[in-house]
């Protein structure tokens, strides 16, 4: 049995999302469009400095050649009743919800009851089609 849950937006609750036997919840998850550059810094003397810029753009997706990456964060719950295995597939599609690629996160020996918090950060060398993501959907299931 998995969960299939299908959302647009920044910070998403759902814990409304789960059916009679799910294993797992998604209790929650949020989207950030990131621009990620090298920029040089002058220190005087003929020295040069490379330095790695990070800054978040917009929530939610952004889908032009602005975004270098998005940073997808979520909490997920076991509600299976024991110690299991999880596999978030995160599938994304476009405006017009033509699917796009799919990325896959596993979280391993979740106990009973508990949460777990997972993380992602995604480019385009990640995903197909990166630059016209603009919906994702969750596939939770046992591995």
């Amino acid at each position: 049995m998995f969960l299939i849950v299908g959302l647009s937006g920044c910070t998403q609750n759902n814990e409304d999302q789960v059916s009679d036997g799910d294993k797992f919840e998604l209790v929650s998850y949020s989207v950030e469009s990131w621009k990620c550059r090298n920029e040089e810094v002058d220190k005087g003397d003929n020295l040069v400095q490379m330095v790695h810029i990070e800054k978040k753009i917009a929530d939610d997706f952004i889908y032009n050649e602005s975004v270098d990456e998005y940073r997808i964060e979520g909490k997920v719950r076991n509600i299976a009743g024991y110690k299991a295995n999880l596999k978030i597939k995160m599938n994304f599609y476009d405006q017009n919800d033509i699917f796009l690629d799919s990325y896959n996160i596993s979280i391993k020996n979740i106990p009973e009851n508990y949460e777990r918090l997972f993380s992602k950060r995604l480019d385009d060398s990640d995903i197909d089609h990166f630059d016209k993501v603009d919906k994702l959907t969750f596939e939770l299931k046992e591995e």
